[in-house]
């Protein structure tokens, strides 16, 4: 029961064929991506839409080549199939195997939720004063994730991440840091301490 009614909320805002995954575009999202799949025919199945006739949308048999094409009910019918969800809000990506959870969580929208606390947190974080690491510290850093990894890489924007997590990305003094961390990178580079790889 579950899984037809999860099935019907979510073909209700299906996806576009290209889905955007980074900003501005993503922050508009706000649709379902619906997966059929049905082991005992080796079928997969993009839903794009439901008829009268049955499940519609881009069809892989076997995991080769696929193309448009309608699953018959009756092939649904006699068939025992799963269903997975994805979901694409503002630049977050639900993942549901569950039809019941995902009926739960949307009935409680829990996508919303999770998104404004994502924005509070991330409000928080704008205002905060990030403290700039010197230059010793940032050689000292990448000497011990070199220690870790020994192919290790990295470059300003990247450091940034690292130190401050993915909020740095959108934290307003983004721009002076990262320039800060170019210019420490061109000194260290310039001393031979780093060996600047393009």
């Amino acid at each position: 029961m579950f899984t037809y009614v999860a099935k019907k909320i979510a073909l209700k805002k299906p996806a576009p064929n290209r889905i955007p995954m980074s900003l501005p575009k993503c922050a508009d999202n706000d649709f379902y991506s619906v997966h059929i799949e049905i082991p005992e025919h080796g079928m997969t199945l993009n839903c794009k839409a439901e008829s009268e006739n049955g499940l519609e949308g881009f069809l892989w048999i076997n995991d080769n080549d696929g193309a448009e094409a309608c699953v018959l009910k009756n092939v649904l019918d006699t068939s025992k199939w799963k269903l997975k969800i994805e979901h694409y809000y503002k630049g977050w990506v639900l993942e549901y195997s569950s039809a019941f959870l995902f009926c739960i969580q949307n009935s409680l929208q829990q996508h919303r939720f999770l998104y404004s606390k994502d924005r509070l947190a991330q409000t928080i974080f704008n205002n905060k004063k990030l403290l700039r690491s010197e230059r010793i510290k940032v050689l000292e850093y990448v000497l011990e994730q070199t220690s870790l990894k020994s192919s290790y890489q990295t470059g300003p924007l990247q450091l940034g991440m690292d130190l401050y997590s993915k909020r740095w990305l959108f934290h307003p003094d983004r721009e002076s840091m990262n320039n800060h961390y170019k210019l420490i990178f061109e000194s260290l580079t310039e001393s031979g301490n780093l060996i600047k790889i393009d």
